[in-house]
């Protein structure tokens, strides 16, 4: 098992505060975290501000003040699309900010090679974010978190590895 918590210890560049540029359509984010609270809004002007914050905290804590979409929490896709977002602990993508954080997380790997190999150098460890006071993204402080942001890194992992293996078949 890999817990992962901030950005400066080993596995660091895991976390959505990590700095590391993403575009995604017409949206450019210094960080995963920039990226999917600016999502939260649909407010062209509150949008602009949490991509221009000076830091993700800033970024978070701006996104927890903004408009929020009146889909954020509404369930995105079909039952097969979510039937391919399911992992040993259930439903990992079903509502409309998993799926705007899978998006962020896939352009992050995709985008950094580097930190794409670093992800691949993982193995087949379990990630968790050891966030002790985040139980939706995180495994919170004991444990019982659905540690979503660890289990949808693990899924990228998998998935990248498997069409890895097929290609060179």
């Amino acid at each position: 098992m890999i817990k992962f918590y901030g950005t400066k210890s080993e596995f660091g560049f895991l976390s959505n505060f990590f700095h590391a540029p993403i575009q995604i359509d017409d949206v450019t984010a210094p960080t995963t975290e920039h990226f999917f609270q600016a999502m939260k809004t649909l407010v062209a002007e509150e949008r602009l501000e949490i991509l221009a914050a000076s830091t993700p905290r800033q970024a978070k804590l701006l996104g927890s003040k903004c408009q929020l979409r009146a889909d954020w929490e509404d369930v995105a896709g079909t039952t097969a699309l979510q039937a391919l977002f399911r992992d040993h602990h259930g439903e990992l993508v079903t509502l409309v900010k998993d799926h705007l954080m899978f998006v962020a997380l896939v352009a992050k790997f995709k985008q950094h090679e580097d930190l794409y190999h670093k992800l691949l150098l993982t193995g087949e460890d379990e990630l968790v974010e050891a966030s002790p006071t985040d139980y939706y993204w995180g495994a919170g402080q004991d444990g019982s978190g659905l540690n979503k942001l660890g289990r949808m890194l693990t899924l990228i992992r998998k998935v990248s590895r498997d069409r890895h293996e097929k290609s060179h078949i």
